[in-house]
């Protein structure tokens, strides 16, 4: 029981070290890791990024390392231009790229493109050229219909739930079905790949999603009833189903033939959190502090020894 304590005072002491000291005046909302890059949202809807740009993820026109040498943090790190009189609403940051929901609402994605995961019916990556960020950087088609109020990055493939009517769509790599279309056809990286054309993900009759959240190889929603429902790799038991059998790469897995995660009884999940190879569920969160209220609902990895009251 001491060494448990001790192992949490360390987490939250690394956690408060490692946290990005801001500019004069900006509040940090939230923050993001990518695999070799950071990005935090502060308070006035706008947008920061260091560390590796090789594809051009930390969106500042150039493929320069940022957070590695002196007079690069602070005031004298730039704001991301996402363009004119464009508000940042929430903040996706995936492997190598990045998403933002914007004001509108519209979702706009930048860095690496290998699978057509920034959504542009192209494999081109964004944000390593001056010229394709700002106005030049395209809002992402997901047709006429869908208005987008939440979006999800993961590794080469993205996720976002539409405001109008609970619908989601997904586009990028799907070679272990995270998608969630019953195949394992990428999406996003080819001409007729986006808007109209790309399909709703069915996730069940009158399903009403309040949020997605993908990592690693699968996805899953928490539904307005309060429960939840995953797909994609099932190794290590990531999805909450009792085995390791992959679902929604092949047909008759998805809609409502896709059960709900059977979690301990007498909680009520409030928020998702996807790790590599594992999910967490938060159930009642009154304090950081308060680790108990943090319910760990499958898990193989050793991170959450942390955890361990």
């Amino acid at each position: 029981m001491k060494e448990s304590g001790i192992s949490i005072v360390f987490f939250w002491l690394v956690i408060y070290l490692s946290y990005p000291r801001k500019s004069a005046g900006q509040i940090c909302k939230s923050e993001f890791g990518g695999a070799f890059h950071q990005c935090v949202m502060f308070n006035d809807k706008t947008v920061k990024c260091w560390g590796a740009a090789n594809k051009g993820q930390l969106g500042y026109g150039d493929t320069s390392t940022r957070g590695d040498s002196a007079s690069e943090m602070g005031d004298y790190l730039p704001e991301i231009n996402f363009g004119n009189n464009q508000d940042v609403i929430f903040l996706a940051v995936g492997y190598l790229f990045n998403c933002v929901l914007l004001n509108g609402p519209n979702i706009k994605c930048w860095g690496y493109n290998s699978n057509g995961q920034l959504g542009y019916e192209d494999q081109i990556d964004r944000g390593d050229d001056p010229a394709e960020m700002g106005e030049y950087l395209e809002f992402v088609d997901l047709g006429g219909g869908f208005k987008p109020n939440s979006v999800s990055a993961a590794i080469a493939y993205t996720c976002s739930i539409s405001r109008v009517e609970s619908n989601l769509k997904c586009w990028g790599v799907n070679i272990l079905g995270q998608l969630g279309y019953g195949d394992i056809i990428d999406r996003g990286g080819a001409s007729g790949d986006m808007g109209e054309y790309l399909d709703l993900v069915k996730v069940g009759t009158g399903v009403d999603m309040d949020q997605v959240e993908c990592r690693s190889e699968s996805c899953c929603i928490l539904t307005r009833t309060l429960t939840i429902k995953c797909w994609g790799s099932g190794t290590t038991g990531r999805l909450g189903y009792g085995d390791t059998s992959g679902r929604g790469d092949q047909v008759n897995e998805m809609g409502d033939y896709l059960q709900e995660v059977d979690l301990p009884s007498g909680v009520t999940p409030s928020k998702l959190v996807l790790g590599y190879d594992h999910a967490v569920s938060d159930f009642f969160f009154f304090s950081i502090f308060d680790i108990s209220k943090v319910s760990i609902t499958f898990s193989t990895s050793s991170f959450l020894s942390f955890f361990s009251v």
